[in-house]
């Protein structure tokens, strides 16, 4: 149902938004001790994704959440 959700946005990219004053909003945090060792891993909720408007969707602040790891 949701496989064609992706973030649409890079971190860089939406760091950069976030300093341009432009939409998405998004926050985001790290995973604490759910994180592996020797990789970058941070949780991203971008507001008002197109997948975050389906019907049945009830997801904090209207939002697409997904882990982002380098």
């Amino acid at each position: 149902m949701y496989d064609h959700c992706k973030l649409n946005f890079t971190m860089k990219e939406l760091r950069q938004r976030y300093k341009d004053n432009m939409t998405p909003n998004y926050k985001t945090g790290g995973l604490g001790p759910l994180m592996q060792s020797h990789l970058y891993e941070v949780w991203v909720c971008v507001e008002h994704h197109f997948c975050s408007t389906h019907p049945t969707d009830q997801v904090v602040m209207n939002s697409l959440c997904d882990t982002l790891r380098k």
